[in-house]
This record gives C-alpha cells, structure tokens and sequence, in this order.
C-alpha cells in the first residue's frame, strides 16, 4: 500500500470512529511522512485540503492529544506541529481508566438490580466479564510496550 492509500485507511477509520474524515487524513499524514516537525501550509498541501478546515481539525487533535505544536525556531509567528506519542500513551491511560470505570459501573448497576429482567442481567454480567478480560489485556500490553 502507497503512502496516500494508508493515509485514505486513516481517513475511513478515524471517521468510523466518529472523527472528522479530515483528522484521519492529518494522522495518517503525520504517520507517514518521515519528518518529526511539520509546518502549517505542508500540511495543508499533504491532506489537500483548506487552511480553515486544517486549522479547526488541528485544535481537535491537539485537544485529543494526538497532535501537539512548537514555536518555529526562525519565525516564532509560526508553528510546527507534530504527532506527539507521549500524549498518544497518556490518552490510551484515559480510555482504560475511562473504560474501567464504565465496568465498575456496571458491577454497580448489577447489584441493584432485581431479578425481573434476566436476560439484561446476563447481559451485564458477561460484559463484566468481558470488560473485566480486556482491561486485564490492555493493562498488561500497555505496560508492555509503553512504560
């Protein structure tokens, strides 16, 4: 696969998840273009898309710490940005903390419950156990690979 065919797989996959297609395409340009800094207009031409439509998908990443920005050295009117991997590991933290209390909740939603509907208690149940095995995973993995 090409680098605009990868960059079109993070378009589609960033959108399935609810994101502007936009944020994908600047992801995915980050991820395949070797240079750590990045300036504002290579990456308006990189996506080919609108300084206004990159600039608001920006402040979107920055604020989902996937993208962060410096002061460009020779113009400080000026910024680089760049895929910011240590903020990258701190959001997975996020979404296992979030997706630990979302179990918790359940085990507190189950306990008050009366018997009258089983089928939805069986339900919380094995999503308990299923939420209970992927944080055990992802606990594991991402000490793993990111601590």
């Amino acid at each position: 696969m090409n680098k605009q065919g990868i960059i079109d797989v993070f378009e589609r996959t960033y959108k399935n998840d609810g994101f502007p297609p936009l944020a994908g395409k600047v992801v995915g340009f980050f991820y395949v273009t070797d240079t750590k800094y990045i300036g504002f207009q290579d990456i308006v031409k990189g996506v080919g898309a609108s300084k206004g439509a990159v600039s608001k998908v920006l402040k979107i990443l920055i604020g989902l710490y996937r993208i962060n920005s410096i002061d460009h050295p020779n113009d400080n009117r000026k910024r680089l940005y760049y895929l910011d991997t240590e903020n990258l590991i701190k959001f997975l933290e996020i979404v296992i903390n979030n997706y630990r209390e979302q179990s918790d909740l359940l085990h507190a939603v189950l306990k008050i419950r009366t018997e009258e509907n089983q089928e939805m208690n069986d339900f919380i149940e094995r999503s308990i156990a299923f939420n209970d095995e992927m944080l055990n995973f992802l606990d594991e993995k991402s000490k793993k690979y990111f601590t």
